[in-house]
């Protein structure tokens, strides 16, 4: 009987180690699904961020395209002007 009994110890020992493990692991993934859930609104951020710019890149490329005829029909009126004197 004392062997059963040594052997049963030894395996509830077992068992209380496996238990803490396991609550050790529960926490690891809870700090783990914590940090992807600020990894997952980070990413959120930046591709809003993204869009943003490239938005505000097209605008900017319109506007250089503005400036550029803008410009070349003040060059014709200046050669105009001068023609003209």
């Amino acid at each position: 009987m004392v062997e059963v009994e040594e052997v049963l110890k030894q395996i509830l020992e077992k068992l209380s180690s496996l238990e803490e493990g396991q609550k050790e692991f529960k926490a690891d993934i809870s700090r783990l699904e914590k940090k992807l859930d600020t990894i997952y609104t980070q990413t959120a951020t930046l591709t809003e961020n993204d869009v943003q710019i490239q938005k505000d890149i097209q605008q900017i490329k319109k506007d250089v395209s503005t400036i550029e005829k803008v410009t070349a029909s003040n060059y014709s009126d200046i050669a105009n002007l001068k023609a003209a004197k």
